[in-house]
């Protein structure tokens, strides 16, 4: 099998998963196009109010004036981050429904999923420090 026909075949298993994802994701809640988009958009917005919340927390941990050169790393990794999440989202989508009505309900539930590993990373990093 040639390179891009190995490609061509992994980014089609990629497609079809991503639909059926999110076709089962979404089955529960919405019926149209258009309520899964919307569906995929509350989830990601719930997910992005956690991290928030667990951000705030990691910032509070390293307020003092000691802090501050960490502080500032942990600001700057995080613009870092939302660069990155926005990116991924936009590349997962791309692969599973460019141009398609499908794309804004992959680009939700992909930003939804990395800002859930994104929370879980800094409630470890809050609880590995808890001596702090």
């Amino acid at each position: 099998m040639t390179p891009l026909r190995r490609f061509a075949v992994i980014a089609a298993g990629i497609t079809l998963c991503s639909a059926m994802y999110i076709a089962g994701r979404q089955s529960a809640h919405a019926q149209t196009q258009l309520e899964m988009n919307e569906q995929a958009n509350r989830d990601f917005q719930k997910a992005d109010k956690k991290l928030n919340v667990a951000y705030h927390q990691l910032l509070r941990k390293y307020s003092d004036k000691d802090s501050a050169v960490t502080k500032g790393k942990i600001v700057a990794a995080e613009r870092a981050w939302v660069k990155y999440r926005d990116l991924q989202g936009d590349m997962e989508a791309s692969i599973g429904g460019e141009g398609g009505s499908i794309y804004p309900a992959i680009y939700g539930y992909t930003l939804q999923n990395v800002t859930e590993e994104r929370t879980k990373r800094i409630l470890k990093l809050i609880h590995e420090n808890d001596g702090r």
